[in-house]
């Protein structure tokens, strides 16, 4: 039986959709008419359907005769802001799939600093996360050691609170990130895989735990 395209232990129970990627029960993102899809394949649907509505809305907006009416026309505002909307989903559906914002602390608070620090730190795990899949694209394997990602990387492989490194495991086919210092931003842990966006546990969450 094959193997799943990103946990070679484990076996594949369905295929792609999209691109034919072998994916295991984990690595399902969307299962839509009985056809399952991985991550980016889910993203990519999501996108085109958001770019279908809103070719839809312009061509009702060009068959009506929009363009000639004036701003102030009730039809004219109408499709003006159902386009608006759809492109504030599609805006929001990629924030969502990357980062679930915290709420605001009052400004200059000790909580507004954990708050960003926390975020500044999902995100460089993020950019660290990505560039070892770059390397296992380029090298066939992770590396092992972060050292090994200057020619891939723009951010410091570090937690930006304190500047200590992050914790970087080899774990089999995969590999296991965290945060040295999670107290910092307020949260028991924050961490990410090979297959995992960067997460926290035991405080408000930043992302999610499943994504390309």
């Amino acid at each position: 039986m094959a193997r799943c395209g990103n946990h070679a232990d484990r076996e594949a129970g369905r295929a792609c959709a999209g691109c034919g990627k072998p994916l295991c029960d984990e690595c399902v993102e969307l299962v839509e008419e009985g056809a399952a899809y991985c991550y980016d394949c889910a993203v990519d649907r999501q996108l085109a359907e958001f770019r279908g509505r809103e070719t839809e809305a312009k061509a009702e907006r060009e068959d009506a005769g929009a363009g000639k009416r004036r701003v102030g026309s009730r039809g004219f505002l109408a499709v003006a802001v159902a386009t608006s909307l759809l492109i504030a989903g599609a805006v929001g559906f990629i924030l969502y799939k990357h980062f679930a914002l915290n709420a605001a602390p009052a400004q200059g608070s000790p909580q507004e600093q954990e708050t960003w620090s926390g975020d500044e730190c999902i995100a460089d795990m993020q950019e660290v996360r990505l560039a070892l899949r770059a390397y296992r694209e380029e090298h066939g394997n992770y590396p092992s050691s972060l050292d090994a990602l200057g020619g891939y990387l723009e951010v410091e492989p570090a937690c930006p609170a304190t500047g200590a490194p992050y914790v970087y495991v080899v774990t089999g086919t995969g590999f296991e990130l965290s945060c040295p210092n999670p107290q910092a931003h307020g949260s028991e842990s924050i961490r990410s895989s090979d297959a995992s966006v960067p997460v926290r546990d035991g405080g408000t969450a930043s992302g999610v735990a499943k994504g390309g």
